[in-house]
């Protein structure tokens, strides 16, 4: 079973504070690629993706080259892993979300997240897990 953001926000901390002991410096890093699958993360895209009007007439296509940036899109606006970005603001770096592929698709229903306002999404097809890469960038300051 995929482990929360939370969770993964606190091995994230751990693995950076102990980085530099084995030689690697924290601001070396330039990108993380990860399975989200994390159930809250899961959750906020798909309901993200049920509340986009463009979400919806994009499920005509199955162009990856469309739905793709789509959900990177609601990746970054529903703030799945702030609190991942959180963890790396500490060490003056950001995440930024720069693209997914092999996003696997569910009807919302089946995910448990919380409708949007006034929208019918039962049936709505929605990002249900991803592999996502995310750059590693120093805060400007």
């Amino acid at each position: 079973m995929p482990r929360s953001v939370t969770e993964e926000a606190g091995f994230l901390a751990t693995v950076l504070n102990d980085l530099p002991s084995t030689g690697i410096s924290v601001q070396s890093l330039d990108w993380i690629s990860f399975r989200s699958n994390e159930p809250e993360a899961v959750s906020k895209v798909a309901t993200c993706a049920a509340a986009s009007k463009l979400w919806r007439e994009s499920l005509t296509t199955k162009n990856a080259s469309v739905l793709y940036p789509l959900v990177t899109s609601c990746l970054i606006t529903s703030g799945a892993y702030d609190e991942w970005d959180r963890v790396f603001r500490g060490y003056g770096l950001t995440l930024k979300a720069v693209g997914v592929e092999n996003v696997i698709m569910e009807s919302f229903s089946r995910l448990h997240a919380t409708y949007p306002a006034g929208a019918r999404c039962k049936t709505l097809r929605v990002p249900a897990d991803a592999l996502v890469q995310m750059n590693v960038v120093r805060i400007a300051h």
